[in-house]
């Protein structure tokens, strides 16, 4: 198991060629960040999600509740090992108390259909994957059929 701790981290936030890109495969790790999260236009994040469905998420703690996260750029994220089909996966597990700032300009999610991205997920404020449930599947085609009747 690997263990990565990082205090404030930002990157490609400047302009200028090419991409600074950052790989996470699997589960069999820990990302902490003790500060801020800073992804800018320039930058790219890829997740490989576990045969389990789990990824290694970025944990960012923060002192105090203090640490904050900010996401632009590309996010691609790879289901296609997945042979479980769990609800919601945690990509950045945002610690501190305020939202998730900006939106990726690019997400490209692969190898499972049905999943899109959640900017308030988790505990509210993490960044994940989800499924909607079969309930919520019903209710958004109920509501569909209900604007073609009217």
């Amino acid at each position: 198991m690997a263990y990565l701790e990082l205090g404030w981290w930002a990157w490609n936030s400047g302009s200028g060629e090419g991409k600074g890109l950052l790989n996470i495969n699997g589960s069999d790790g820990d990302l902490y960040l003790s500060q801020n999260f800073v992804m800018g236009e320039f930058g790219g994040l890829n997740y490989q999600v576990a045969a389990d469905g789990t990824v290694t998420p970025f944990t960012s703690q923060g002192l105090g509740g203090s640490a904050s996260v900010s996401v632009n750029g590309e996010l691609v994220v790879d289901l296609s090992a997945m042979g479980t089909t769990p609800a919601e996966i945690v990509l950045i597990d945002n610690g501190g108390v305020d939202a998730i700032s900006g939106t990726f300009d690019s997400v490209s999610i692969t190898g499972a259909s049905g999943y899109s991205l959640n900017y308030a997920g988790g505990d509210g404020n993490d960044l994940t994957v989800v499924i909607p449930e079969p309930a919520t599947i019903g209710l958004l085609s109920l509501s569909g059929i209900g604007l073609f009747l009217a």
